[in-house]
């Protein structure tokens, strides 16, 4: 990697920093499989398998944690809790998600100062594998996996009856089948920091920015006809029903009997029914008689001579024949089709994709931004971890100090670090200026959870080892 003077943390002005060694923080009694920290650093939230969730407060001492819901509560939760996010802006707003396999997940709204209950449930028919906080904390999303894609749901808060209420948006949807594209694997998504972009990564090795509409506009049920019939379907139904009955079928949709006409259409019908049965019994004319009595008489005479007579023959043949289709039933009109009128319901609609760019050949797992809007960082299955800056998405350093897979990236809250971790028995923290690995933090399993403190340089990790008690760490800087 490149080095650039310029960077160092002496030149700069700054000491080089040192981590302590890590912290245990003990007192659960079920594993831990995620962390984060609240906006304003006060409390710190697990959780863990079988329903468990934790606030902590600053002192990180079991007898003082809190747990959600409170004693004597039945949890929303119906199996192990694996995604949870704090609001941005609101310190007392947590949302917690589960994974129950077969019956999807449930989505729990708190809020930590009346912890008896959850402010709003959702339930959704995955397993929700990421959550994300809007900037403005008014907003979030939950990723879950739907045969062999993945869908994001919207959730706001916004005003019912005069009160903030939090619900799931019907208006916006992401996720699914795409032409240009086909079906997209999501597997870490983020809003931008100033909110107007939700960003994501795939499998396919590609990130996308979707423009996010902050205005929520809910969908209402409406009565309009159904067009998923149009009129030249119509017709061919009205014409089949028609062939059905043995009639002849008609001109058009247009042609309906009222009943001031009822006995102007028997008439045509008898007409046509003698006509019908003189082709059936006399047989056709052939085009060499048709065109003889056209434009001659039979004895070469002009038509004018004959005009008379071929009035006599045609009035005596229609009384014959007249006789033959008395036989047959007169057939009333075949009513027009209904144009149906129901309620549809209008879909939501799925958000306009603002770039897609392929930069990575393997499957992208990790995305984080830096908070001060300059960087993001992505990590994926080829172990690389790869620095871009957020203007024109170009790729400023990339470290190579992985061997497996990179699931877990997270920025300090000043910038100047990366905490990256995955399925190497490690954690790295990395400059982002120097390129430099600062510390390894070594681990009997892989990371499940990694997390900074939002105004200091500590951080909050747990894994997938389950030795012993359950124990998740702090890491800070000295």
């Amino acid at each position: 990697m490149d080095s650039f003077p310029s960077s160092e943390f002496a030149a700069r002005q700054l000491p080089r920093p040192a981590f302590s060694r890590p912290r245990e923080i003990r007192g659960l009694v079920k594993h831990v499989r995620t962390v984060a920290w609240s906006c304003d650093g006060r409390h710190c939230a697990t959780g863990g398998e079988y329903k468990e969730v934790v606030v902590w407060d600053q002192s990180l001492d079991y007898r003082a944690a809190t747990s959600l819901p409170s004693a004597n509560t039945s949890s929303p939760h119906s199996h192990h809790v694996g995604a949870i996010a704090w609001s941005p802006s609101d310190p007392t707003i947590l949302v917690t998600a589960d994974k129950t396999f077969a019956t999807g997940s449930v989505v729990a709204v708190w809020d930590i100062t009346s912890a008896s209950s959850p402010i709003a449930i959702f339930k959704t028919p995955g397993d929700v594998i990421n959550l994300a906080f809007h900037p403005s904390g008014r907003h979030f999303a939950a990723v879950y996996p739907m045969k062999g894609r993945d869908v994001v749901d919207f959730f706001c808060l916004t005003q019912v009856l005069g009160k903030d209420t939090w619900l799931k948006r019907d208006d916006i949807t992401l996720g699914g089948f795409t032409p240009e594209i086909g079906s997209e694997e999501l597997n870490s998504l983020r809003f931008i920091n100033s909110g107007e972009l939700v960003c994501a990564v795939s499998n396919d090795g590609t990130i996308n920015a979707w423009i996010y509409p902050v205005e929520y506009t809910p969908l209402e049920d409406g009565v309009q006809p159904d067009d998923s019939i149009d009129t030249a379907e119509q017709c061919e139904a009205e014409e089949d029903n028609r062939d059905r009955e043995g009639g002849e079928k008609g001109d058009g949709c247009s042609d309906v009997s009222t009943p001031d006409d009822s006995e102007e259409y028997k008439e045509e019908a008898v007409e046509g029914d003698v006509e019908m049965t003189e082709g059936d019994v006399k047989g056709q004319t052939t085009p060499e008689n048709s065109n003889h009595e056209t434009m001659d008489g039979p004895e070469g005479m002009p038509i004018e001579s004959n005009a008379n007579s071929v009035a006599e023959i045609a009035e005596t043949d229609s009384r014959d024949d007249a006789q033959l289709s008395t036989a047959q039933p007169l057939r009333e009109a075949t009513p027009p089709a209904d144009v149906t009128v129901e309620h549809v319901k209008r879909r939501a609609k799925s958000l306009t994709r603002y770039r897609h760019a392929s930069i990575y050949s393997a499957s992208l797992l990790s995305l984080s931004f830096d908070p001060r809007g300059r960087f993001l960082v992505t990590g994926g299955q080829d172990a690389l971890l790869t620095l871009y800056d957020t203007k024109g998405w170009m790729a400023v350093k990339s470290w190579d100090v992985f061997m497996a897979a990179i699931r877990h990236t997270a920025f300090s809250y000043d910038g100047e670090y990366i905490a990256v971790g995955g399925d190497d028995l490690f954690i790295a923290i990395l400059s982002v200026y120097t390129g430099q690995v600062i510390t390894k933090i070594s681990l009997p399993a892989a990371v499940n959870a990694l997390s900074w403190h939002p105004k200091k340089n500590t951080l909050a990790y747990c894994h997938q080892g389950k030795i012993g008690v359950p124990i998740w760490y702090i890491l800070q800087q000295e």
